[in-house]
């Protein structure tokens, strides 16, 4: 989890976490107000002897970046997606490949100054150093460092957003998922493949329309509990903070009225 501690030993959570969770909410919330349909995209595996009475892993299945099917998302096969929708998934490496890498630390020197040249960057010293380099590059990489998943998703009209890290509850999919694995869990008896297929077809039946309207009330619901959450931890904090201050002064002002009585 993106938690750190401050000096007096609080646990709070990473800046950028919190920043990352306040614009979701934000986006998503005036996404709803313009009307826009918004699908939620998640990725689960079902192992062959997932049953209720243990637990399997299944070690062999490994995700590479390369290998995910970069248009799922977008595809244009699917009736489904309307225009001007949503799409929301997490960050997972194989929804945030890059269409173009901007230079790093690691990247040799003429091969930073190359990648600035082709952006129109204009070098007028003769000399830099390659850390003036690498400040030129991050003033405009923003610009460049844009998701294959989200270029693909704009050619059909569509709007990805991603979900904060370890924020699973606000994607109401999960409970879906829940569902149906519980389902062929409790009723996998033979260990087939094909058996698991129906079973994985009939759990999908399962989650009703009523079902889905319940997991996405839920979900605004936990919308809401973070938003507020966000502010009450600020309100302490700040609390945290005067009290510290009002601390070190008056620990400086009785260190300077005993140098004065010296």
């Amino acid at each position: 989890m993106q938690f750190e501690y401050t000096k007096r030993s609080v646990l709070i959570e990473k800046d950028e976490l919190v920043l990352w969770r306040r614009k979701y909410i934000s986006d998503i919330r005036r996404y709803r107000q313009e009307g826009r349909t918004i699908y939620y995209l998640d990725e689960t595996w079902i192992n062959s002897n997932d049953c209720s009475s243990k637990l399997c892993a299944d070690t062999s299945v490994k995700f590479q970046k390369d290998e995910f099917p970069r248009d799922i998302p977008t595809r244009s096969s699917n009736p489904r997606k309307k225009d001007d929708a949503v799409i929301v998934m997490d960050n997972a490496p194989y929804h945030s490949v890059k269409k173009e890498q901007a230079p790093t630390i690691y990247c040799e020197k003429d091969a930073i100054l190359e990648w600035l040249k082709s952006k129109g960057v204009v070098i007028t010293e003769p000399y830099m150093l390659k850390f003036e380099l690498l400040q030129k590059v991050q003033q405009i990489k923003h610009q460049y460092e844009n998701y294959v998943v989200d270029e693909e998703a704009k050619k059909f009209n569509k709007i990805v957003l991603r979900l904060p890290p370890y924020h699973y509850e606000l994607n109401p999919i999960k409970l879906a998922l829940s569902i149906v694995k519980t389902h062929i869990k409790e009723n996998n008896t033979t260990f087939s493949l094909d058996d698991i297929q129906k079973l994985l077809n009939d759990g999908i039946q399962r989650v009703t329309r009523e079902m889905w309207s319940d997991f996405i009330i839920n979900t605004l619901k936990e919308e809401d509990k973070f938003w507020q959450v966000d502010f009450v931890s600020d309100e302490m904090l700040e609390k945290l903070n005067m009290t510290s201050l009002v601390s070190l002064t008056a620990a400086e002002e009785t260190t300077s009225d005993l140098e004065n009585s010296e």
